[in-house]
């Protein structure tokens, strides 16, 4: 039972490591890291070979994987800078690579990013300063590693919106359900402005529609909120009490829900005093 409880593990490991959404090359250098098959001088020095053993980046302590990832002061500084020092503490401590790898399979996406892809670029700038005798700056490195979390974060986003696009499917609602689209305008240097909206019933036909100038606007949020609460109240006036909202109406509900909040009541505020004709 023992065994079998054992490979179970070992499975899961390997399925959450291969399944990290991170680039190839990253995924096997961290099977090779799981597998303590990378070369650092200590492990060199087992196999046989006649080698001075201290580590390459700060040459004071033989070089094995737990030093050179996470007790080198060269790369304690690095965690630091990218935010994961209590990350490196527990990691430092683990004497089984696999377990290493079994932690961070288990972090939370961003901060897994941060992880292997500092985990990968430590060793690629320790190949480095062994070939080439020269050293970085830390804060170069972790503007790297930054960047390139960035970017695979991004593209991310990306492909998951795509596939959340791909599985929605449009249904016809139901007859007493109508849709509700607004629009507004803004005029930065007049801060004049204009607002519309139409609502419309299930087979598309236009049940009311209404529009708008304003004046003294203070942004481009504020003429869509306008014209978000014009169409919604028009829908009260007639007695409609079920809406889809869609367009610029989704980006007003987004907006409204955002940090800056302060900011967002006194546009609501504003608008009952704003002038319109």
């Amino acid at each position: 039972m023992a065994c079998l409880s054992s490979t179970n593990q070992q499975e899961d490991l390997w399925k959450k490591m291969w399944s990290m959404e991170v680039p190839n090359k990253i995924k096997h250098f961290l099977w090779r890291a799981a597998h303590n098959s990378h070369p650092p001088r200590s492990n060199l020095e087992h196999q046989g070979m006649d080698i001075i053993n201290m580590c390459v980046v700060c040459n004071c302590v033989a070089e094995d994987g737990g030093h050179l990832f996470f007790n080198c002061d060269m790369v304690k500084e690095l965690w630091a800078r990218l935010g994961l020092p209590s990350h490196r503490e527990q990691l430092a401590v683990i004497e089984s690579a696999r377990e290493v790898i079994r932690y961070v399979t288990n972090l939370k996406r961003e901060e897994q990013l941060k992880m292997v892809i500092g985990l990968w670029s430590w060793w690629s700038e320790r190949k480095r300063i062994r070939e080439e005798g020269q050293r970085r700056p830390v804060h170069l490195i972790v503007k790297d590693v930054e960047v390139y979390a960035g970017e695979i974060l991004q593209f991310l986003t990306k492909v998951h919106r795509s596939q959340i696009v791909k599985q929605q499917k449009w249904r016809k609602p139901s007859p007493e359900v109508l849709k509700l689209n607004t629009d507004a305008s803004f005029r930065k240097e007049s801060a004049y402005g204009g607002w519309g909206y139409i609502i419309r019933d299930n087979d598309g036909y236009t049940v009311i529609a209404g529009r708008g100038r304003l004046s003294h606007l203070l942004d481009p949020f504020q003429a869509e909120l306008i014209a978000c609460l014009q169409g919604i109240q028009a829908a009260i006036d007639i007695g409609i009490r079920k809406i889809i909202a869609a367009n610029d109406v989704v980006m007003v509900k987004f907006t409204v829900e955002a940090k800056d909040w302060a900011y967002r009541c006194q546009c609501l505020e504003s608008v009952t005093r704003l002038p319109m004709y």
